[in-house]
């Protein structure tokens, strides 16, 4: 007899609540396991599997997100990351639910995708796919700016944003079965409880009033950003191309897309032109997903933008052309030694952002090991938690006070929590905490690949 009943393989899209999902079940795990009768193996997502599988794992979207090029590299970190998850896969077994999380499996060809079936079949004989589709517009704006996030132009030579629903559809329903191929839309007026995470354990079997009783639903993360941000961002990038400087997306995010949602200002606009555009090349996703699922992808265009930001795009654009010269000289003085070293991140979650002049707050971080090497954690040198201050006008405090990191290694694919205190500002107004940590008497670990959890504050 097999460990679970089935298998659920959740595969985003990107843009679709998934971090959200991601974050419940791996902050949640034992609770889940026991509550819901969900396993999910140890680390956020399970990018690993799908890399695992590729027929050209250099070319995998997660290791190119990581930087990753060399095979061996990739094939000692998806070796030491099978181990970690299959041992976990046995620690949570059996029950009802076996779920995987990884947003670029749809990236995976067919070949590859029944290869991961098989290897998933041994766990139980029913594997299903869920699926969120977001409505074009929607999706639009959200893309533009996580492309800005990660370094790319919101147009990539021309190529406008876009899922190809129907071809990765089509090639699920071959491999999976059409029966066992599920598609929900992305828009609170279609999940349940207007919410995602509401809605995937529902798919699951967890009723509604079971998760709320227990949880409360968490805090949006990954918001998109302003139109000056993705303006800001797309010029320092063309400056970039221009004097050919190379950097992976964690470079990007370490040094710039992780701060760019301190910019503020006017939403992304849809302008007319690429309204049309947008609706064109979505036909047949669109027809697809109304014929096989009764979803409608094509929303209202509730912004096109005016005319009157002509006058801070050309600031914006001017002050991006100094930003640019600044990332390529420290991506230049970057050293090559230790330049995938902490390739990584820090994320939190937080219930509110207001805080008392001195208050203590308390926060939970999670601090994971994308790199292809394992982090020992020295008790005399670090790395230890800690974080920067920093308000309109500069640094506050940028020396914030050390956390030790409660265990003795992050192997790769893997993270680790921390409970911080961090004491709030001593003078009212609105701060950026950037969380991140700090290897003494060397480096802070964002200028070494980490990127930072940031969070906007206002204390009064």
């Amino acid at each position: 007899m097999k460990k679970f009943e089935r298998v659920v393989v959740h595969v985003g899209w990107d843009k679709t609540g998934s971090s959200a999902i991601q974050h419940f079940l791996d902050e949640n795990r034992s609770a889940v396991t026991e509550q819901f009768n969900i396993s999910y193996p140890v680390g956020r997502w399970h990018a690993f599997l799908g890399s695992i599988f590729s027929r050209n794992p250099e070319n995998y979207v997660f290791n190119k997100y990581t930087g990753l090029s060399e095979s061996d590299d990739i094939g000692r970190r998806d070796r030491t990351s099978l181990a970690a998850f299959e041992q976990s896969v046995d620690e949570l077994s059996p029950n009802k639910i076996l779920c995987i999380s990884y947003e670029g499996f749809v990236s995976l060809a067919m070949p590859e995708l029944e290869e991961l079936k098989s290897y998933l079949l041994q766990y139980s004989d029913r594997v299903d796919v869920i699926a969120y589709v977001r409505p074009i517009f929607s999706y639009a704006r959200s893309a533009i700016s996580q492309r800005a996030k990660q370094g790319e132009p919101f147009f990539d030579d021309g190529s406008l944003p876009r899922n190809s629903y129907k071809a990765t559809l089509e090639k699920f329903f071959l491999v999976f079965g059409r029966a066992n191929v599920y598609v929900r839309k992305f828009s609170t007026d279609t999940l349940v409880s207007s919410d995602v995470l509401t809605d995937f354990l529902s798919f699951c079997g967890v009723e509604p009033e079971n998760y709320k009783i227990n949880y409360e639903t968490p805090a949006r993360e990954n918001e998109s950003l302003s139109w000056p941000a993705v303006i800001f961002s797309d010029s320092v990038i063309r400056s970039l191309k221009k004097d050919n400087v190379e950097y992976t997306v964690a470079e990007y995010g370490r040094l710039l897309g992780g701060r760019l949602s301190i910019i503020d200002g006017p939403k992304i606009p849809i302008r007319r032109d690429l309204e049309k555009s947008l609706i064109a090349q979505s036909e047949d996703d669109a027809d697809f997903l109304k014929r096989e699922y009764g979803i409608d992808i094509i929303d209202s265009n509730i912004d096109v933008g005016d005319s009157e930001s002509e006058a801070w795009e050309n600031i914006v654009i001017s002050l991006a052309d100094a930003v640019s010269y600044s990332f390529g000289s420290a991506i230049r003085r970057s050293n090559p030694a230790f330049k995938t070293n902490y390739e990584g991140y820090v994320s939190a979650r937080f219930e509110d952002s207001s805080l008392r002049v001195g208050e203590i707050l308390r926060l939970q971080v999670s601090m994971g090991n994308l790199s292809p090497i394992r982090w020992p954690i020295s008790a005399s040198a670090g790395p230890r938690m800690s974080y920067h201050w920093r308000s309109t006008n500069g640094y506050y405090l940028f020396d914030g006070k050390r956390t030790v990191i409660p265990c003795a290694e992050i192997l790769p694919g893997d993270e680790t929590k921390v409970v911080m205190e961090i004491p709030a500002p001593d003078e009212p107004g609105e701060y950026l905490l950037i969380v991140t940590a700090v290897e003494e008497g060397r480096c802070w670990l964002e200028n070494e690949g980490l990127i930072p959890a940031c969070f906007k504050f206002c204390v009064s």
